[in-house]
């Protein structure tokens, strides 16, 4: 008979023997896109890391800003890892892998050099995860060509229902960028006003705030948000730019887009970002529906010179809705130190919303001011759900209430041949219909919905160039000039954006910005330069008949066809719909009336009544939408 120590040893044994085996037995685990979180910007697809192929491997780029690559890989829940297989091919970089329930401050598993050639290799370990971090951190190397982990996993739980509702209405779509200096008469195709406003204009010296009138940039914005007010515009200030005062050790490489941090700064603690987040703080006082305490404004009172209006304490004007923080904080051609990570950005958007939770003073943050200022993410140069994911992460890590620092989820497209914001030389415009706008936005506004919901979603940048940028609009058989085409393609990228469901979009822009005949967004203005006195273009005539036409109406439908695409909106009993012909060249198309009245307008023409007697009536359909109105 044994006796309970030998049954004790005997039991020690069978767990190792136990443990032993399955780690030796435990099964592959399945890595799916799915899973895959990028925590910076990069090149290349890491799923060539999970493809079943030692001959593909992930090349982040070759840009250095790209580097560390970092993914995170979420497995949804809790798994019991026990081994991981990596293929050391035929390079000599380095590849560091930690686990943890968390993707913070995992457990390392891996930190080596791939100095082997052509094999396999792997490593033990026996620890509970969910979250996996894969690191490529040398400079312009690739990934392993394939890596396996094996482990015991449990089925995670079923994640919310997807969901897609169509928009009750489509104004928010008559949206637009533009300064505050843009004559009002040249914005009347729109309602939401994106305006750039550059934060030394309000602070050109540190906690010397000006408002009415500014320090500089020639702004008086209660005078200017009043009265956009009340002309029935909803300005949104997208305060961007870092003023030069944070150069304090006079870097002649200073620029603006640096990140607003003092020199040294941790760009991942929001304390870094206080300075903005109270000048944020500031602005959402004075503008906001709610009246703050006198003691807790900071203005700079002194008249800029003698005789000049002097700016004092306000607040409560209620003028403002919306505050957008910063812009394009993945810009990657404007180098590292301008260049937000996901949890960078995470950090100064948690000190922006509302002082990051509390915690770094009364004065600090937009919804601290006021809970009912709707705080808007700077727009993301790439319609990045990862980057949205990536924030997520940080948000549930280090924030009190694990909530995500905004009320609306921001990005910026523009439809073209290549990724815009790469370096190539023979890129061109495409139309929406070639970049499948539509069914891009529809991915990112049904993830926002399924995993946000009740967060906004908007595209604060679209459009085209009339010029030879590698943004420009080409020329067709039917559209014979870049006007002629401008037009054309934003109507139809305006209807598309409104079948996806995004709730509000900003065409770049509403002035040509420059003259220059190659620059890059500087002829996208509906009407142009100032310097030639904003004359209007064909594509602002097109988008003021198109919020005549569809104002305060809701799409119904949209059905396609190999060649036409229709949509059509209602209102009451009345019907309009439009009819794109997405194609080039021109074709004859017989309209059946079947009994109704319909008024047609083609382009800018004066509307024709047809009548149930034009039965079989031919119409010359080319790459202009034409609408149809139906009583």
């Amino acid at each position: 008979m044994k006796t309970r120590v030998q049954l004790f040893i005997l039991l020690i044994i069978h767990t190792l023997a136990y443990e032993c085996s399955a780690q030796i037995n435990s099964p592959k685990i399945n890595i799916s896109k799915e899973m895959i979180i990028s925590l910076s910007t990069f090149d290349g697809d890491p799923m060539l890391m999970f493809d079943g192929n030692i001959t593909t491997e992930w090349f982040p780029g070759w840009n250095s800003l790209y580097y560390p690559a970092n993914i995170v890989i979420d497995l949804r829940t809790s798994n019991r890892l026990t081994k991981v297989r990596f293929y050391d091919g035929k390079g000599n970089q380095r590849i560091k892998i930690t686990a943890g329930l968390t993707p913070f401050n995992g457990k390392e598993l891996v930190n080596t050099n791939l100095d082997k050639f052509n094999e396999w290799r792997e490593v033990s370990f026996d620890i509970q995860a969910r979250y996996l971090v894969i690191s490529l951190p040398q400079s312009k190397t690739p990934s392993p060509p394939e890596i396996e982990f094996y482990g015991t996993s449990s089925s995670p739980s079923p994640g919310p229902p997807v969901s897609f509702v169509m928009q009750n209405n489509v104004n928010g779509i008559f949206g637009v960028n533009s300064f505050h200096w843009v004559p009002n008469e040249v914005l009347s195709p729109f309602k939401y006003i994106r305006e750039y406003q550059y934060w030394q204009w309000m602070e050109g010296i540190p906690d010397k705030i000006t408002f009415e009138p500014t320090r500089s940039g020639a702004g008086n914005f209660d005078t200017h948000y009043q009265t956009m007010k009340q002309e029935g515009f909803v300005v949104v200030p997208c305060i961007n730019q870092t003023p030069d005062w944070f150069n304090t050790q006079n870097d002649p490489a200073f620029n603006q887009d640096w990140k607003p941090i003092e020199a040294g700064a941790n760009a991942e603690n929001p304390a870094s970002y206080i300075h903005y987040a109270k000048f944020l703080f500031q602005l959402s006082a004075r503008y906001g529906k709610k009246t703050v305490p006198d003691n807790l404004l900071s203005i700079d009172g002194t008249p800029f010179w003698t005789g000049a209006p002097a700016n004092i304490k306000r607040s409560g004007l209620n003028l403002l809705e919306y505050i957008e923080v910063w812009n394009e904080p993945d810009k990657t051609w404007k180098g590292p130190k301008a260049y937000f990570s996901p949890y960078e950005f995470a950090a100064m958007m948690s000190a922006a919303y509302d002082g990051h939770c509390g915690t770094l003073g009364p004065n600090v943050g937009i919804k601290t001011a006021n809970p009912d200022m709707k705080v808007v993410m700077g727009g993301l140069a790439r319609l990045s759900i990862d980057y949205i994911q990536a924030m997520d992460l940080w948000f549930k890590q280090y924030r009190k209430d694990g909530k995500f620092a905004s009320d609306v989820m921001n990005f910026h497209h523009y439809s073209n041949s290549v990724d815009i914001q790469s370096t190539a030389t023979n890129a061109i415009g495409i139309s929406p219909e070639a970049d499948k706008l539509d069914e891009k936005l529809e991915t990112v506004k049904r993830f926002v919905n399924t995993y946000f919901p009740g967060k906004e979603v908007w595209l604060s940048e679209y459009g085209y160039d009339t010029n030879n940028s590698t943004q420009r609009v080409p020329t067709t058989e039917t559209l014979l000039t870049q006007e002629d085409a401008q037009a054309a393609w934003l109507i139809r990228s305006m209807l598309m954006i409104m079948k996806s469901n995004i709730d509000k979009a900003f065409l770049y822009s509403v002035t040509d910005t420059g003259t220059s005949p190659n620059g890059l967004y500087s002829r996208s203005g509906v009407v142009g330069h100032s310097s030639e006195n904003y004359s209007k273009k064909l594509s602002w005539y097109s988008l003021q008949r198109l919020r005549e036409t569809v104002e305060d109406f809701k799409l119904l439908s949209m059905t396609q066809t190999p060649v036409f695409m229709n949509f059509s909106f209602q209102k009451g009993d009345e019907r309009r719909v439009f009819i794109v012909y997405a194609q080039a060249g021109k074709k004859e198309y017989q309209l059946d009336l079947k009994g109704n009245e319909i008024k047609y307008y083609k382009r800018n023409e004066i509307p024709i009544l047809l009548k149930s007697t034009d039965y079989g009536k031919k119409f010359l359909i080319d790459e202009h939408p034409l609408v149809f109105t139906i009583k």
